[in-house]
């Protein structure tokens, strides 16, 4: 049998986000060398009320595998990139996909592998907060042709991660992802304004009043100088808690219950700095800014139904076009948002 063989994984997962009824998100992927088309959509569910009740998120991903196993590995973990694309741009909690439905699409088998598992039935998604698709797809356009891209998936990955520990109680677990986060983008960050003031790293250490007496490289005066300065927009207070705590939690310099308020204090103003780090390094137009930045949008949404307990490569072009279903029950027909295709 020819090692092209396509397969459809269809996964899911709660969330504090929604996409409207009639929309999806598609992107076309290019998965190690491979064509995958990806889709993300709100499932809608019939229980008694006057309309359908939001449900979970969906991934719909066609393309190339090796075998099932792979094919329900490799596109689940895309899909898992991409959302958390959508839960920085609606800033919103989005558990990790799990795959419940994977079969073969190869044209002309008369026998099939197949797969599914028994997922929990979808609870009613209680958030009004809806994913605004244009701004999204540009997002994953941007970070696609951005040359810190890696830096970029890195951090957006901890930030959607403390998103879903985003609750009374868990403040310190999710500042330390917000600080891994910040540590990944710092470098990003820096590379973006030594660009932007068209400077290298002499002049800019020297503008930031660096001594070079022995005491410290200038690599690392960079790094702490932009987490202070370009992150955290001079907010030295926030910066030396978040760090102090992210420190002694990593080398258990403290009990965690003598981290906790300060991690409570210091979680919110870090989380913004992040978000606004990571947007601003994507050169975003000043329209998706605005959407993304505002102020309804600046609210994290927290975890709000049940959490779930259970490395490729990828180039995209994003498209808001839906995407023919092919399982009815799982998928019904919707209209197209827009035609244009917006290529990376």
């Amino acid at each position: 049998m020819s090692d092209d063989r396509s397969f459809r994984v269809i996964a899911r997962a709660p969330a504090s986000t929604l996409i409207r009824p009639d929309h999806q998100i598609g992107v076309s992927v290019g998965l190690d060398g491979q064509p995958l088309s990806v889709a993300f959509r709100t499932r809608y569910l019939e229980r008694g009320y006057s309309s359908p009740a939001p449900g979970d998120l969906l991934l719909d991903a066609e393309g190339i595998a090796s075998d099932l196993q792979a094919a329900a590995r490799a596109f689940s973990n895309l899909g898992r990139e991409i959302a958390a694309v959508i839960s920085l741009s609606a800033n919103a909690w989005i558990a990790p996909l799990e795959p419940e439905v994977v079969y073969e699409t190869t044209p002309g088998l008369a026998r099939r592998e197949y797969f599914q598992r028994y997922l929990p039935p979808d609870e009613v998604a209680q958030t009004s907060r809806f994913v605004d698709t244009a701004a999204t797809a540009e997002i994953v356009s941007a970070l696609d042709r951005n040359a810190e891209r890696d830096r970029l998936i890195r951090s957006i990955a901890q930030y959607s991660e403390a998103l879903r520990n985003w609750r009374t109680g868990s403040e310190l677990l999710a500042l330390a992802h917000i600080y891994m986060g910040i540590e990944a983008i710092t470098v990003a960050r820096l590379r973006h304004e030594l660009a932007k003031a068209e400077k290298d790293r002499q002049q800019l250490a020297m503008e930031w009043c660096f001594r070079d007496d022995g005491h410290q490289k200038i690599d690392a005066f960079l790094n702490s100088q932009t987490r202070e300065r370009l992150v955290f927009k001079g907010d030295s207070e926030s910066y030396q808690v978040a760090k102090e705590v992210s420190d002694h939690l990593e080398h258990g310099l403290s009990n965690a219950g003598r981290l906790v308020e300060k991690a409570g204090n210091a979680v919110i103003p870090t989380a913004g700095y992040l978000r606004q780090a990571i947007l601003s390094v994507l050169d975003l137009s000043e329209k998706t800014l605005q959407v993304t930045l505002s102020a309804n949008i600046s609210h994290r949404e927290a975890p709000t139904a049940r959490t779930n307990t259970s490395g490729a490569t990828w180039s995209a072009k994003v498209t808001l076009l839906l995407l023919e279903p092919i399982i009815p029950a799982i998928a019904g027909s919707r209209k197209s948002l827009t035609s244009p295709l917006m290529r990376v």
